[in-house]
């Protein structure tokens, strides 16, 4: 297997790579660092308003601090646990 020359250029780089296969000296290469780690997309969001009783709030505000998460984390997933009792197909 060929070694990857050295280029005094980008252009002469580019030259080289528009008449050469990389995957021909791709043993010549060495990892950049750490291996990059695929993740899903994120389903698209909507931001809903949403009246609470003052006291249910309040209630709500406490429980989170103790789970160490936000007000809307903590209501977000209680929606997404009750929207899988009732639709499990969105359970996923």
């Amino acid at each position: 297997m060929p070694k990857t020359p050295y280029f005094e250029s980008e252009g002469q780089e580019r030259e080289f790579w528009a008449s050469h296969s990389a995957t021909d000296y791709q043993e010549d290469w060495e990892p950049l660092g750490e291996e990059i780690e695929m993740v899903k997309p994120r389903p698209e969001e909507e931001v809903v308003g949403l009246s609470l009783y003052t006291e249910y709030l309040k209630v709500i505000k406490q429980i989170a601090e103790r789970q160490g998460v936000s007000p809307q984390t903590l209501m977000q997933r209680w929606l997404v646990e009750r929207l899988a009792q009732e639709v499990p197909e969105l359970a996923g």
